[in-house]
């Protein structure tokens, strides 16, 4: 009997034990990662739209000037959005939409591959009969749904709208982080030429998800662009599993009703263009006459967050800002957030008269400016160090130099002879490491005097700088 109950007690503690220790370590890991903030005074989830001209491929972006949407209300469609919270996924409405061709935008750098969507895995996509139907459907296939009023905008060639159904609250994957707000989206924007056949569709989602770290969470991005489906009128619908944090559904339903613009859509098309036109203006005008769309659309991105790095390193690499480049490379994000501000301020003042060669200088000159702040205030981190020797050289070192060049930012030209000037001092140094650093950035630029080694005696030292001075070719070169 005795070993009975024993044996009863040892099988109880090895099936149950390990259960509790999982369930115990998965809700610490869970209580650690996600962090509840700005708590929302709505329901489960609320309703937002964004009007933009442009599309997920281009980002948003503001009309040229003289150059508003061709068309007007008769090259428009109305689209109707409905969204439904599910209890469960249903089974078997509508088709998979990864039986459909797609483009998949992730969220780093709106990187675009053909895949299929690891956020929307499982969505469907189909016509259906009509907005009210399918809502009977959707009840009869997985009970009680919420829905949502309804959301409306006009859409017009080179215009993009974004139906969003967001959670209601904000979380972070860690304290103090930034704060994300999980959502499905439903995109549609139509191309400036193709007319109203070419509208096209995609779905979205935004939430957290498992992260390199095991126990820790990201928070992702990802667009699934659908591929084209001849007219578009009538009525489709989405299907996508999705939870959100505040919630108990286990997905989301969106059904669209898509029509031609007519008369009586004509106020709502002139807001709509208006609300796509109005973001952008400040921000794209002034440079416009630089006819470098692609510079323009890296210059609105530079101040948000999750582009910021790629945006600053793509207009450090097409306008020549070799500091700039390597900053952007090597800062952490608050230092990269202050000098992607400095480097948009800046670039928007000097905006009339300016060339992409201006345009690289000025971005040269805000990470110069920063990293010269930060060194006043604390020692640089050695990756930043490195970064400064790269491009200045030994005067990198010395702030006695760092204030020098301070000084001496008036263009490129001067800033550069300054650099010159100031690593010529370290020549005569009487520290080779100093005479080696100064010597190397010299000679790496073309501009080290004939003859010099940074190791000989100081008489031949000397005679090579005496040499140098008195050659006016040499010193024609090394006054940029």
């Amino acid at each position: 009997m005795m070993r009975s109950c024993f044996d009863r007690l040892s099988y109880f503690l090895r099936c149950f034990l390990p259960c509790l220790a999982a369930s115990t370590v998965l809700l610490l890991t869970g209580c650690q990662a996600v962090h509840p903030v700005a708590q929302q005074k709505r329901p489960i989830a609320a309703t937002r739209l964004v009007i933009h001209a442009g599309s997920p491929l281009s980002g948003a972006v503001a009309f040229m000037p003289g150059r508003p949407p061709a068309g007007g209300s008769a090259l428009a469609l109305v689209v109707r959005v409905n969204f439904f919270i599910l209890p469960r996924m249903p089974d078997r409405l509508l088709a998979p939409l990864s039986s459909r061709a797609s483009l998949v935008l992730t969220r780093r750098g709106r990187r675009a591959t053909l895949a299929f969507g690891r956020l929307t895995r499982g969505a469907r996509f189909a016509r259906v009969s009509g907005t009210g139907s399918f809502a009977r459907q959707l009840a009869d296939a997985c009970g009680p749904v919420e829905g949502f009023s309804p959301m409306r905008a006009a859409v017009f060639p080179g215009g993009w709208v974004s139906f969003q159904l967001r959670d209601g609250y904000r979380f972070a994957a860690r304290a103090g982080g930034q704060k994300h707000r999980p959502s499905v989206r439903i995109e549609a924007w139509l191309p400036r030429k193709g007319g109203l056949k070419s509208l096209r569709l995609a779905l979205g989602a935004a939430r957290f998800s498992s992260g390199p770290i095991r126990g820790t969470l990201t928070f992702n991005r990802e667009t699934q662009i659908i591929s084209a489906t001849g007219n578009q009128r009538g009525n489709v619908a989405f299907l996508v599993p999705f939870r959100f944090v505040s919630g108990s559904g286990q997905a989301v339903a969106a059904v669209l009703h898509i029509r031609p613009a007519g008369l009586k859509d004509q106020s709502l098309v002139k807001t709509c263009m208006a609300a796509a036109a109005a973001p952008l203006p400040a921000l794209t005008n002034p440079l416009n006459h630089l006819n470098r769309p692609d510079l323009i659309e890296a210059l609105t991105r530079v101040r948000q967050a999750d582009v910021r790095r790629a945006a600053l390193i793509y207009l450090a690499g097409q306008t020549g800002a070799g500091l700039c480049d390597d900053a952007a490379l090597t800062l952490k994000p608050p230092g990269l957030k202050i000098l992607a501000d400095r480097v948009f301020s800046s670039l928007h003042k000097i905006a009339p008269g300016l060339t992409v060669a201006r345009f690289g200088w000025w971005m040269d000159r805000a990470a110069y400016q920063l990293l010269y702040t930060m060194q006043k205030k604390a020692p640089l981190p050695a990756a930043l160090q490195t970064v400064l020797a790269l491009h200045i050289g030994e005067a990198a070192y010395h702030p006695s130099s760092l204030d020098q060049i301070a000084g001496a930012l008036g263009s490129r030209k001067i800033f550069t002879r300054q650099v010159i000037a100031e690593n010529y001092i370290y020549l005569q140094d009487t520290s080779p490491n100093a005479r080696i650093g100064a010597f190397d950035w010299l000679k790496r630029h073309g501009f080290a005097p004939p003859g010099y080694h940074p190791l000989d005696s100081v008489e031949a030292r000397n005679a090579a700088l005496d040499n140098a001075a008195n050659d006016a070719a040499f010193l024609k070169r090394i006054q940029p």
